[in-house]
């Protein structure tokens, strides 16, 4: 029986995406809240919401072509300096449609 190794720790990049959305949704819910009680929430709020909203795009942006699959689940790795890309699950190691469809996948057959 093969043995996984242990998981380590979560990618940097995929880390502070999540604390970055986690916040974003945090002002979300807070600004629903104000807005369903009737008052007027800080426009400070907004104006730190676009902040993060700038911030994770320029993350995601550092990723392979900006993949949001590779921004939630971390780098797949690479062959020939091609992205080996995310397969479908567990069970079906096919690639996922979305990596098919990626210019930057070793699997790619499409026009570049």
């Amino acid at each position: 029986m093969e043995r996984k190794p242990p998981r380590g720790v979560t990618p940097h990049n995929l880390w502070k995406m999540n604390i970055l959305t986690d916040r974003m949704n945090d002002i979300a819910r807070a600004t629903k809240e104000y807005n369903h009680a009737g008052k007027k929430y800080p426009k400070e709020w907004i104006d730190e919401w676009n902040e993060l909203r700038k911030e994770r795009e320029a993350l995601a942006s550092k990723t392979a072509g900006g993949c949001s699959l590779i921004t939630i689940y971390g780098e797949p790795g690479e062959e020939n300096g091609k992205c080996v890309g995310f397969r479908k699950s567990d069970k079906n190691d096919e690639p996922t449609d979305k990596c098919m469809e990626c210019s930057k996948n070793v699997f790619y057959e499409g026009e570049e």
